[in-house]
């Protein structure tokens, strides 16, 4: 196993490097993704911070809606009251 000083600088933080016999392995931080070249990994990183962004923009207009629809619905709750 490769240590973490040997690890190539273009890897994405917490990504590790095992090597057995012949073969080497980049491993996820959370172990369970494997990949067999530099480039898997990278495209691999580069697909998952996107879907990350599109997540978090999903989230943010959901809570923008929320937020609106329960201006609304103060706002008919004080017209009722005059």
């Amino acid at each position: 196993k490769k240590t973490a000083n040997e690890t190539p600088a273009s890897l994405p933080p917490g990504w590790t490097v095992e090597v057995r016999g012949r073969s080497t392995a980049y491993v996820s931080p959370d172990g369970m993704t494997h990949f067999s070249t530099l480039a898997k990994v990278q495209r691999y990183h580069k697909q998952q911070m996107a879907l990350a962004e599109r997540f978090q923009q999903q989230q943010q207009r959901h809570a923008e809606a929320k937020k609106r629809e329960k201006e609304k619905e103060a706002l008919e709750q004080k017209q009722k009251q005059k």
